[in-house]
């Protein structure tokens, strides 16, 4: 779970190892990441009932990546949500642990 929940439900995906960016990845890994990342964002829309779901992902300071390590924005989207709303850290919170616990238990329960 993203520790900002800018919006209910938002997750990062993150590779074990450590890769800068995308530029970073070989082609396994890419096919990997993002085939986790379509399997992550039907359980999100499902666990959440997001009516859909923006994913991205920043490579360099200039492009907007403030965590010098390779991740992909799950981020379901509501009716009423504001679509051109995008995540800067500095603008959010962190969401209390026990309220991320929930969160993951939900998407949990629809990936099993």
């Amino acid at each position: 779970m993203n520790r900002a929940q800018y919006e209910k439900g938002a997750v990062l995906l993150v590779p074990n190892r450590h890769l800068e960016n995308i530029l970073d990845l070989d082609s396994d890994l890419m096919l990997n990441l993002y085939s986790e990342a379509q399997r992550l964002a039907h359980g999100v829309i499902n666990a959440f009932g997001a009516v859909g779901l923006n994913m991205f992902q920043n490579n360099g300071v200039q492009a907007g990546q403030t965590i010098p390590h390779c991740h992909i924005h799950l981020v379901p989207r509501y009716s009423g949500s504001d679509s051109t709303q995008i995540f800067r850290e500095e603008d959010y919170a962190d969401t209390p642990i026990d309220e991320l616990n929930s969160l993951a238990s939900r998407l949990q329960s629809v990936l099993s």
